[in-house]
This record gives C-alpha cells, sequence and structure tokens, in this order.
C-alpha cells in the first residue's frame, strides 16, 4: 500500500509501507538494548533467493485511516530492562516516522521475541558487593522481615 500526498503545485508524494517499515526497524536498532529484529521465513528467503539483505525485517505495517500502526519483532540483549527499552524503542520509532514521513503513528507495539546472550548488557551492581554464592543453608538464614 502507498501512502499518497498531494501537493497542488507540483504533484503527488507516495510513500510506500517498506519505506515506513525500513524506517522504523533503523530506527529500532538505534536503540541501546535492542539486539535485532526477528524476521520471519518470508524475509529469510528473500535474503537467500535475491543475495541482499531484508532492511525491513521484523516490522509490520499496517495503515488505517492515514495512520501506521506498526509492530516490531525485536530480540533484545542479556540484561536489559525490557519494558524500558520496549519504551524508548516506541519513542524512537514514531519520531523518526512522523518527523521523515509526517504521517501519523497510531501504535508502535514491540512483540520481544528472543533474547541476545552474546552482548550482555551490565547489570546493576550498584548495590551490589563481590561474594561467593551462599550455601543452601546461609540462603535458609536470611532474615527477610521489615523491622520498620
Amino acid at each position: 500500500m502507498e501512502n499518497n500526498y498531494e501537493n497542488e503545485y507540483t504533484g503527488n508524494i507516495k510513500i510506500s509501507d517498506d519505506v515506513i517499515a525500513t524506517l522504523a526497524a533503523k530506527a529500532a536498532k538505534e536503540v541501546e538494548g535492542i539486539a535485532d529484529l526477528m524476521g520471519g521465513i518470508v524475509g529469510n528467503i528473500t535474503a537467500a533467493v535475491l543475495g541482499k539483505k531484508d532492511t525491513s525485517k521484523g516490522v509490520d505495517v499496517d495503515m488505517k485511516d492515514g495512520a501506521a500502526q506498526i509492530t516490531l519483532h525485536a530480540k533484545v540483549n542479556y540484561g536489559v530492562k525490557i519494558p524500558e527499552v520496549a519504551w524508548r524503542a516506541q519513542e524512537n520509532v514514531k519520531n523518526i516516522i512522523e518527523s521523515m514521513t509526517g504521517i501519523p503513528v497510531e501504535k508502535v507495539n514491540v512483540s520481544v521475541e528472543g533474547i541476545d546472550f552474546a552482548e550482555e548488557a551490565p547489570l546493576d551492581t550498584e548495590n551490589e558487593t563481590e561474594s561467593a554464592p551462599l550455601t543452601e543453608n546461609e540462603i535458609i538464614d536470611i532474615d527477610v522481615t521489615d523491622e520498620n
């Protein structure tokens, strides 16, 4: 599907869903914590047969009433806070598509479909100390009551 814009002086502008999907994929991959987008079997076949990378893999675009609804199929890095990464991805995708195309983005859905263990994000170690793992007896003896 193409999104048409009419300019009374020079003619029409058409933006295809593939262009929106490519912009969304690039915007999502810019977000720290997004390891990659997960393309389906169609994207893998396209890459194998045509010998070129599908730049919009892992992104579905649905146009309704002139507004885009986008779904990202993402793989996140191990150790990240998934809701925070998803929110940043939603925000970045929405901002980039709206600023570059002028098409309003109604929704950006993020479907986390995998975790990349190769590039571990640093865990929050601010309050952690280096210590040996607790034994079974030590775990049982830990007092979890709040005396305040």
